[in-house]
Protein backbone atom coordinates (compact mmCIF):
# COMPACT_ATOMS: atom_id res chain seq x y z
CA UNK A 1 0.00 0.00 0.00
CA UNK A 2 1.07 3.62 -1.17
CA UNK A 3 1.27 6.81 1.32
CA UNK A 4 -1.83 7.81 -1.09
CA UNK A 5 -3.81 4.70 0.18
CA UNK A 6 -3.01 5.06 3.73
CA UNK A 7 -3.88 8.83 3.81
CA UNK A 8 -7.35 7.70 2.26
CA UNK A 9 -7.36 4.42 4.64
CA UNK A 10 -6.34 6.73 7.88
CA UNK A 11 -8.56 9.50 6.66
CA UNK A 12 -11.92 6.97 6.47
CA UNK A 13 -10.51 4.97 10.02
CA UNK A 14 -10.60 8.69 11.59
CA UNK A 15 -14.42 9.32 10.21
CA UNK A 16 -13.22 12.35 8.56
CA UNK A 17 -14.21 13.51 4.90
CA UNK A 18 -11.58 15.49 2.43
CA UNK A 19 -12.99 18.54 3.53
CA UNK A 20 -12.71 17.98 7.20
CA UNK A 21 -8.62 17.47 6.98
CA UNK A 22 -8.60 20.37 4.44
CA UNK A 23 -10.23 22.26 6.99
CA UNK A 24 -7.83 21.57 9.63
CA UNK A 25 -4.68 21.95 7.85
CA UNK A 26 -5.95 25.07 6.38
CA UNK A 27 -5.62 23.74 2.46
CA UNK A 28 -8.59 23.43 -0.17
CA UNK A 29 -9.87 20.23 -0.11
CA UNK A 30 -9.03 19.35 -3.65
CA UNK A 31 -5.73 19.10 -2.58
CA UNK A 32 -6.85 16.02 -0.19
CA UNK A 33 -7.91 14.48 -2.68
CA UNK A 34 -5.20 14.98 -4.94
CA UNK A 35 -2.78 13.16 -2.43
CA UNK A 36 -5.58 10.48 -2.00
CA UNK A 37 -4.68 9.37 -5.27
CA UNK A 38 -1.90 9.79 -5.75
CA UNK A 39 -1.28 12.65 -8.52
CA UNK A 40 0.49 14.31 -6.00
CA UNK A 41 3.18 13.06 -3.53
CA UNK A 42 3.40 15.19 -0.41
CA UNK A 43 6.89 15.87 1.33
CA UNK A 44 7.17 14.94 4.82
CA UNK A 45 6.38 18.21 6.25
CA UNK A 46 3.01 18.03 4.45
CA UNK A 47 2.75 14.51 5.35
CA UNK A 48 3.07 15.29 8.98
CA UNK A 49 0.14 17.97 9.12
CA UNK A 50 -1.60 15.12 7.47
CA UNK A 51 -0.98 13.07 10.03
CA UNK A 52 -1.74 15.76 12.68
CA UNK A 53 -4.96 16.50 11.46
CA UNK A 54 -5.89 12.49 11.34
CA UNK A 55 -4.37 12.21 14.68
CA UNK A 56 -2.21 9.25 13.35
CA UNK A 57 2.05 9.36 13.87
CA UNK A 58 3.87 10.31 10.92
CA UNK A 59 4.94 6.49 10.67
CA UNK A 60 1.72 5.22 10.06
CA UNK A 61 0.93 7.19 7.02
CA UNK A 62 4.92 6.39 5.37
CA UNK A 63 6.40 3.31 6.53
CA UNK A 64 5.77 0.58 4.33
CA UNK A 65 3.53 -2.32 5.19
CA UNK A 66 5.76 -4.93 4.37
CA UNK A 67 8.88 -5.42 6.27
CA UNK A 68 10.69 -6.54 3.33
CA UNK A 69 9.36 -3.37 1.43
CA UNK A 70 11.53 -1.62 4.19
CA UNK A 71 14.61 -3.34 3.87
CA UNK A 72 15.46 -2.75 0.47
CA UNK A 73 13.74 0.84 0.96
CA UNK A 74 16.68 1.54 3.93
CA UNK A 75 18.98 -0.74 1.10
CA UNK A 76 18.39 1.81 -1.33
CA UNK A 77 19.18 4.45 0.59
CA UNK A 78 21.98 3.13 2.07
CA UNK A 79 23.77 1.76 -1.49
CA UNK A 80 22.72 5.41 -2.69
CA UNK A 81 24.21 7.22 -0.46
CA UNK A 82 27.60 4.77 -0.13
CA UNK A 83 28.02 5.16 -4.00
CA UNK A 84 27.84 9.03 -4.10
CA UNK A 85 30.51 9.32 -0.99
CA UNK A 86 28.54 8.92 1.94
CA UNK A 87 28.33 6.75 5.33
CA UNK A 88 25.42 6.50 6.99
CA UNK A 89 24.98 4.98 10.75
CA UNK A 90 21.90 5.31 12.92
CA UNK A 91 20.87 8.55 14.80
CA UNK A 92 20.11 8.50 18.85
CA UNK A 93 16.62 8.27 17.46
CA UNK A 94 15.09 5.29 15.79
CA UNK A 95 13.97 7.53 12.88
CA UNK A 96 17.01 9.25 12.59
CA UNK A 97 20.36 8.88 10.80
CA UNK A 98 24.20 10.40 10.32
CA UNK A 99 24.55 11.05 7.21
CA UNK A 100 28.77 12.15 6.75
CA UNK A 101 31.24 12.06 4.00
CA UNK A 102 32.96 9.37 3.26
CA UNK A 103 36.65 10.84 3.78
CA UNK A 104 36.24 12.56 6.77
CA UNK A 105 36.27 12.38 10.48
CA UNK A 106 35.63 15.70 11.63
CA UNK A 107 32.13 16.03 13.33
CA UNK A 108 31.42 19.30 12.18
CA UNK A 109 30.47 17.57 8.90
CA UNK A 110 27.88 14.94 10.43
CA UNK A 111 23.96 16.07 9.99
CA UNK A 112 21.58 14.48 11.91
CA UNK A 113 18.27 13.36 9.62
CA UNK A 114 15.35 12.12 10.12
CA UNK A 115 14.80 8.72 8.21
CA UNK A 116 11.52 10.07 6.21
CA UNK A 117 13.24 12.58 4.99
CA UNK A 118 16.52 11.30 4.17
CA UNK A 119 14.62 9.07 2.18
CA UNK A 120 12.20 12.12 0.78
CA UNK A 121 15.56 13.43 -0.64
CA UNK A 122 17.13 9.75 -2.46
CA UNK A 123 14.13 9.07 -4.05
CA UNK A 124 13.74 12.87 -5.62
CA UNK A 125 17.53 12.42 -6.36
CA UNK A 126 17.08 9.42 -7.51
CA UNK A 127 14.23 10.08 -9.58
CA UNK A 128 16.04 13.68 -11.49
CA UNK A 129 19.15 10.90 -12.01
CA UNK A 130 16.96 8.87 -13.85
CA UNK A 131 15.36 11.43 -15.84
CA UNK A 132 18.39 13.25 -16.90
CA UNK A 133 19.35 9.12 -18.10
CA UNK A 134 16.86 9.07 -20.08
CA UNK A 135 17.31 12.04 -21.61
CA UNK A 136 21.21 11.31 -22.18
CA UNK A 137 20.49 7.84 -24.20
CA UNK A 138 17.76 9.49 -25.92
CA UNK A 139 20.38 12.35 -27.42
CA UNK A 140 23.01 9.87 -27.59
CA UNK A 141 20.70 7.26 -29.50
CA UNK A 142 20.14 9.88 -31.93
CA UNK A 143 23.25 11.27 -32.37
CA UNK A 144 25.01 7.81 -32.83
CA UNK A 145 21.98 6.17 -35.35
CA UNK A 146 20.44 9.56 -37.11
CA UNK A 147 23.75 12.23 -36.81
CA UNK A 148 21.08 14.34 -34.92
CA UNK A 149 22.28 17.04 -32.64
CA UNK A 150 20.08 18.69 -29.83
Amino acid sequence: MGIAERIKKARKVAGLTQKDVADKMGVFFTLISQYERGIITPKVEQLQKIADALGVPLYNLIAPDDPEELDREYELIYDTLHGAGFNVAQGVMADSFYVTPIDTDDPEMRKEINYFKLAEIVRSVLAEADKKQKEYIEKRLALELFGWRY
